[in-house]
């Protein structure tokens, strides 16, 4: 397995180190973001940044009501990085820290951030999760792992009622409701959803909560 990886160098692009955030370059990156015609740049050797803008808040710092605008970076990790920029472009708060002065209004910036984080999750997971099923599902002729005897089971039906499981059992004995819409597994192993999952998707910690 060849580990080497190449590939030509541009004149133009940000470079954004792997621990952007401990290098300090989440400001220079906010700003150079800012001053794009698009709000977007190139990050070698193959990726993309842009910035959204979310809006404004006023806030109270250092005994007087000032402005600040809120951002989502994306494309530096899975979720976005959240900014808050002043009135000078200089910025005043991340996801992990805020600027001296400023530090009786991180409770309410870091919340409104945690807002902007789920709100973003929703508009991902929103297409992809199917309508309320008005009638209930039957899977039959399912292979199943059943972990309390050790065992690979067949000729599995699995009824389906209001999205949750309502009875697994053999085939001869599940009665299968007159209304029900049926899949014919074939024999095929039937899994549980994200069986595999192994990350915690933590709007409180930006998503880096690992299990």
């Amino acid at each position: 397995m060849n580990e080497r990886f190449e590939k030509p160098s541009a004149t133009d692009g940000f470079y954004v180190s792997l621990d952007y955030e401990a290098a300090f370059q989440l400001p220079l990156l906010t700003r150079a973001l800012l001053a794009a015609p698009d709000g977007t740049l190139r990050l070698p050797p193959d990726g993309e940044a842009w910035i959204e803008v979310l809006g404004g808040r006023s806030v109270v710092a250092e005994g007087r009501s000032r402005t600040l605008s809120h951002y989502a970076i994306h494309g530096l990790d899975l979720v976005p990085e959240y900014v808050w920029i002043d009135e000078h472009g200089e910025l005043v708060a991340d996801g992990l820290s805020i600027r001296e002065g400023w530090e009786d209004a991180y409770a309410e910036l870091e919340a409104a951030s945690a807002e902007a984080l789920v709100a973003h999750g929703e508009r991902l997971l929103g297409p992809l999760i199917p309508p309320a099923r008005s009638t209930p599902l039957v899977i039959r002729n399912a292979r199943l792992f059943d972990a309390a005897s050790r065992t690979v089971r067949d000729d599995i039906t699995i009824v389906v009622r209001d999205d949750r499981i309502a009875e697994v059992g053999p085939g001869d004995v599940v009665a299968e409701p007159v209304d029900a819409e049926v899949i014919d597994a074939a024999g095929h192993m039937a899994l549980p959803g994200l069986w595999e999952w192994t990350m915690s998707w933590d709007p409180s910690s930006q998503g880096r909560s690992p299990t």
